[in-house]
Formats: structure tokens, sequence, C-alpha cells
């Protein structure tokens, strides 16, 4: 699900040269467009969206792929879900991630 929606990165090695990492080029655009905005939006909604990509960027990934990493978490939860038939709900997400962190509920 994520190559289909061009959120992981793929590495480059053309030559002898160091590798590059670049976004996928054969992806669904609209998509990928919907779960990059959906990730952005949930930054200013959900608060263990903002703590997580807050944790990304200070373990000095930059904005975008701490965004990108985001999308690829909402992207498992949601097929997650989908798999399991049940709707999304934050409180059970965050329950789960705070259990799964040793964090106090």
């Amino acid at each position: 699900m994520q190559c289909y929606t061009g959120s992981t990165p793929v590495t480059r090695r053309p030559g002898t040269s160091d590798f590059v990492v670049a976004r996928r080029p054969a992806h669904n655009h609209h998509l990928g467009a919907a779960v990059h905005q959906s990730a952005f939006r949930s930054l200013q909604r959900s608060h263990w969206a903002r703590e997580f990509h807050d944790s990304k960027t200070a373990a000095g990934n930059n904005p975008h792929a701490a965004l990108r990493a985001l999308s690829n978490r909402r992207l498992k939860i949601h097929w997650h879900c989908l798999t399991k038939g049940v709707p999304y709900d934050e409180t059970v997400h965050v329950g789960n991630r705070n259990r799964a962190l040793g964090h106090a509920a």
C-alpha cells in the first residue's frame, strides 16, 4: 500500500556514485496526494500525530521525511482497520500506542 501511494523511498545506485533516495515514480498520484494531505492536516488535529512528527524531526529527519513517516504510520493504521473490519477510533489508537511505548494512560 505504501508503494502504491508513493510514500516509500526508492534507493537508486547510478553507476559508482552514492545512493540517491527519490520518490517512486510509478504510483497513484491522487491517492498519494490524499494520504500526504491527510497526514499534514492531522498535525493540527491529532496530538499523537504531532508527537510522532516531532519525534522524527528531533531524531534528525527533515520535515518532509517526518511527514512521509507519519503518512506511512497512518497507512498502517488504516490498513489494520480495513483488514479487521473495524472503524478508526483515535482513543483506541492512542491507548494502544501508549501501552506499546510504556506511557501511563
